[in-house]
């Protein structure tokens, strides 16, 4: 998915600054680039609440993606098996 792609999603959700905030790292870390599922992103940023004014390190932020990534992964195969 490409970066404007990406920012419109975070924008979109009301998270623009948490794209501002961590572009740099999303780029560098590569986060985000296998991700083709729009939804996916939006399902997560619906998931969390971050809030613009307590402190958020890119770290976590991470982690809280890829717990939710796992999660919606496992989710979408058990899902593919039952029906």
């Amino acid at each position: 998915m490409e970066a404007s792609q990406i920012k419109e999603i975070f924008e979109n959700s009301g998270y623009g600054f948490l794209y501002k905030k961590f572009h740099y790292q999303l780029f560098v870390s590569g986060l985000l680039d296998d991700i083709d599922d729009s939804e996916l992103i939006e399902g997560f940023l619906e998931s969390y609440c971050f809030e613009q004014n307590v402190n958020l390190c890119f770290d976590n932020f991470s982690f809280y993606f890829k717990t939710y990534y796992y999660s919606y992964v496992k989710h979408d195969l058990q899902n593919h098996f039952l029906y």
